[in-house]
């Protein structure tokens, strides 16, 4: 059996692309004809598209990079290289690639193989899976890790992969989260009650004193709208105070400029007593920040 592609001219003087199959069988010759004319049309037309394709995205700002289904590098752009430091011919197979992972036991590179190879298998009965986010580390040609993203698509016969730098961002939330240590760790012994909490309510810390002054620890108060029930038992004074709150770091959060206004309020102690507050706050990024001041003595 023989296969051969021609190009024909049909009784209409149009060309057509022909797939010929020929088979040789007790004397006879049997041809089948195939018209591929449609088909090549789809894969040149989707091919100009890819092209056009990686030259749009040859000047991204983020390192991509395609592949076949062989693992050949087919495609890396500019920041690709800005990044990593290789050009694609340095690093022609994909899997020669991975060696540049860092992996921190052969447990971690077992799961990584599994994520990766375990969504191309997935996609051949299923191409609409979406493929997951990994998080790697990788070392560049001189030998620096960066911390990158890596979000991968399948798309006919071609993996495509976007390998976002996120290496001094999470040196920035380090820093924030050493801080934000720094600061509980200072914080957690003067004498004067201190908490904190997340805009979206939830709280993350609140030192010793307030403990004492006011009796309630961090597992009583997981939220602000639990510190508001269990201080202000008049319901109508609670929703008050509570809208009060919430308008007021709301206002300050879109103008940090503006000059903090004085707060204070009567607050229920988890004893019984009635004691008077007055409220210093600070905002930063996500975080608001409170000094509680006893000002009972003074009323």
């Amino acid at each position: 059996e023989d296969t051969i592609e021609l190009k024909l001219l049909t009784q209409k003087r149009k060309e057509k692309i022909i797939e010929l199959k020929t088979t040789y069988n007790n004397g006879y010759i049997y041809q089948i004809f195939i018209d591929l004319t449609e088909k090549r049309k789809l894969e040149a037309e989707a091919k100009e598209q890819a092209l056009k394709f990686k030259r749009i995205i040859e000047n991204f700002p983020i390192p991509m990079a395609s592949c076949d289904l062989n693992y050949d590098l087919l495609f890396t752009n500019n920041k690709f290289e800005e990044v990593f430091g290789y050009k694609m011919e340095e690093i022609k197979k994909y899997p020669a690639w991975f060696k540049k992972i860092k992996f921190n036991t052969p447990e971690d590179e077992a799961k990584h193989d599994e994520e990766f190879y375990g969504y191309l298998k997935a996609t051949k009965s299923n191409p609409d899976k979406i493929a997951p986010v990994l998080y790697r580390q990788i070392y560049n040609k001189n030998g620096d890790l960066r911390d990158i993203n890596i979000t991968f698509n399948l798309f006919d016969n071609e993996l495509f992969a976007v390998l976002e730098d996120v290496t001094e961002q999470n040196k920035y939330i380090k820093l924030l989260q050493e801080s934000e240590e720094r600061f509980k760790a200072l914080a957690q012994n003067m004498p004067i009650a201190i908490g904190s909490y997340n805009t979206d309510g939830s709280v993350n810390f609140i030192n010793q004193y307030f403990i004492k002054t006011i009796g309630y620890t961090a597992e009583e108060l997981p939220t602000i709208e639990a510190w508001y029930a269990k201080t202000q038992p008049d319901p109508i004074k609670r929703q008050q105070y509570y809208q009060h709150w919430v308008s007021l770091i709301e206002a300050f959060s879109k103008n940090p400029q503006q000059e903090i206004p004085y707060v204070e309020s009567d607050i229920t102690c988890k004893a019984g007593s009635i004691k008077t507050f007055s409220y210093l706050f600070s905002i930063y990024k996500k975080t608001v920040y409170i000094i509680f001041v006893d000002i009972t003595e003074r009323r």
